[in-house]
């Protein structure tokens, strides 16, 4: 949950607890009366999992097919996968190199630091 999320979650627990009116809590959460009814609804019937945003933990409907995104992936492990100099990391995507298929480098380097190793050293090397 975010920090947002935890906070509405200890101002409906206040709700809960007759500490707050739905008002009062509306007045903190910088929210409609209304809206915050929806909120101490879903609050009351699901608890404080229900005022989780629906869409966390899905995969963006923007995303790249897995696929797609293992096959580049691999394309620039077998290229830039050499010495730690010579690795794929944030300046080898800014120098204008090929992103192996993706339409931006930044895609590129989101899915090397998941699966490649990265230009930095760790450690005492």
């Amino acid at each position: 949950m975010s920090k947002r999320e935890l906070g509405r979650v200890e101002v409906l627990a206040r709700v809960k607890s007759r500490e707050l009116r739905v008002v009062d809590a509306a007045a903190l959460l910088r929210r409609s009366y209304r809206q915050t009814k929806r909120l101490w609804k879903r609050y009351r019937e699901e608890g404080a999992a229900g005022l989780k945003h629906r869409s966390a933990g899905r995969r963006s409907n923007r995303a790249y097919a897995e696929g797609f995104r293992r096959q580049v992936l691999r394309q620039v492990r077998e290229k830039y996968g050499g010495a730690v100099r010579e690795r794929f990391g944030p300046a080898l995507c800014a120098g204008g190199r090929p992103t192996g298929g993706l339409s931006s480098a930044s895609t590129a380097r989101g899915g090397a630091g998941q699966d490649l190793p990265s230009g930095e050293r760790t450690g005492n090397q």
